[in-house]
């Protein structure tokens, strides 16, 4: 009871085919809390929180909380709280809701100490084979090659794509000068290749003279800031290495990135517990992610044999089992709903911890919500359809499409210009441009973290203090 389901149709509950389109529901009279639905039911069962309201409001964007809920499965990672940084002047201000990354996010980060990008980048393959690099990440799609053995047995070359994302571990340069018995026509007729293995151990072949947006990985972070890492680096580093300012440089962007530019300050890491759910009622079912240590309390659905016959229940569930891994690593907004108690007088004291003033709903990592004027309409935020393609990734701020080929053929005045757009436009922020009224001290930020729960004082970070190097230099207006 309680543990965690592993998100993927293999291990989900088989769903009955529907048979009607709505069923009234029937809610127990008894409340529980997500703790004691955990510990005394199993997952997934159908609730509905018992606030006479509990709604978000931005813009065009709405949720009430107290619609049915489908609660999936639970979880248990580690993430960093982060705030997302933009440039004014010559001043970096923080803008936008907090957001939380998940230590499985599966995008790249470089290092931006003061808002200047520090990640070295590689637009041709002949670059990384002059680089002391043990593996590279691809971010343009890179025309390659890969070993084949055909029905006689016999070795030969196909070719293959390499997709913006891969990553490729460095094997050797196959030099043209020296004829190699297993590729022979391959290096005469397209000169020096740098070899490689993918991910599955597959080898590469790429000429070095084709052109690609590369980066190379990090081994030992946080030393060199000139290559990539990603989430899980800083978060193994721990609460020590932070604050730190990081960009993203490849990955998906928050479902609804108003507010999001890429470039984020790090404070702290936490673990969050928390259940993948998603609404039964709206047109189109919604992920969303509910913290398990909220104190707002739920009734639960008694006719849910009924309610499983139904094309809502089914929606959801297929909405879990399809996009739920794909929702539960990506970065999401974390924010706090406070519901609106109806009569006080009937209100259960217990309804809230006794050492909170007011009743509210823990819902870290929830949503996105709109930072601004923008029509949800045209942004479908939840549905499989719109909020979950992989095609908004962002690559350091350069605009290349992913079916758009850089190869020896393509004029130098075409690369020239992606050259250009991909220079850095990052602004040096000195010490002197940060505004008065935020400069913390060192034991002032650690006393915020400590007092709003975002860090942990243990014995091991006792001992070693936070850098006041990365303070410094990782310091916002």
């Amino acid at each position: 009871m309680g543990l965690s389901k592993k998100l993927g149709g293999s291990t989900a509950q088989k769903v009955a085919q529907p048979v009607s389109d709505t069923v009234p529901y029937k809610w127990s009279n008894q409340t529980y809390t997500v703790p004691e639905i955990i510990k005394k039911f199993k997952l997934p069962c159908v609730v509905q929180c018992v606030t006479e309201a509990c709604t978000v409001v931005w813009s065009d964007f709405q949720f009430d909380l107290r619609q049915p809920l489908l609660l999936y499965s639970r979880r248990s990672v580690q993430k960093i709280h982060a705030v997302c940084l933009k440039k004014n002047n010559d001043t970096l201000e923080e803008v936008g809701p907090p957001l939380a990354i998940p230590q499985d996010y599966e995008g790249w980060f470089g290092a931006a100490p003061k808002g200047i990008s520090k990640a070295k980048r590689h637009f041709r393959i002949e670059g990384v084979s002059n680089s002391t690099a043990g593996r590279l990440l691809v971010t343009s799609k890179c025309p390659a090659f890969t070993s084949r053995n055909d029905a006689d047995g016999n070795l030969h070359y196909v070719h293959r794509d390499i997709m913006p994302g891969e990553v490729l571990k460095r094997v050797s340069v196959m030099d043209s000068d020296i004829i190699l018995p297993d590729c022979p026509d391959l290096v005469k007729e397209y000169g020096p290749c740098l070899e490689c293995l993918d991910e599955k151990d597959e080898d590469v072949i790429i000429p070095l003279s084709h052109a690609a947006l590369t980066y190379e990985v990090s081994e030992t972070y946080p030393d060199d800031e000139s290559k990539v890492f990603q989430i899980t680096s800083p978060i193994s580093a721990g609460n020590s290495k932070l604050p730190r300012i990081l960009n993203l440089v490849h990955g998906n962007p928050p479902l609804l990135a108003y507010a999001f530019t890429g470039m984020m300050r790090c404070y702290s890491i936490f673990t969050e517990d928390t259940i993948l759910s998603a609404t039964l009622e709206d047109p189109e079912s919604r992920c969303l992610e509910l913290a398990t240590d909220s104190c707002v309390k739920f009734r639960l659905g008694l006719n849910e044999v009924a309610v499983r016959k139904t094309c809502e229940y089914t929606n959801a569930i297929q909405m879990c089992e399809n996009f739920g891994t794909k929702f539960i690593t990506g970065i999401k907004v974390s924010f706090t709903l406070k519901p609106v108690i109806a009569n006080v007088k009937d209100t259960d004291a217990s309804f809230c911890e006794s050492a909170s003033d007011m009743q509210e709903v823990e819902a870290n990592s929830e949503f996105d919500i709109a930072w601004g004027s923008v029509s949800v309409k045209n942004n479908k935020t939840f549905t499989s359809s719109g909020s979950l393609k992989t095609s908004n990734n962002c690559n350091a701020g350069v605009d290349i499409p992913e079916d758009e080929v850089l190869t020896d053929d393509t004029p130098k005045q075409q690369i020239d210009q992606i050259v250009t757009d991909m220079t850095d436009t990052n602004i040096d922020i000195s010490d002197s441009f940060v505004s008065e009224n935020r400069d913390f001290g060192e034991q002032e930020i650690v006393n915020l973290m400590l007092r709003k729960g975002l860090a942990n004082e243990t014995d091991e970070e006792k001992e070693e203090p936070l850098d006041m190097n990365l303070l410094k230099e990782n310091s916002v207006t």
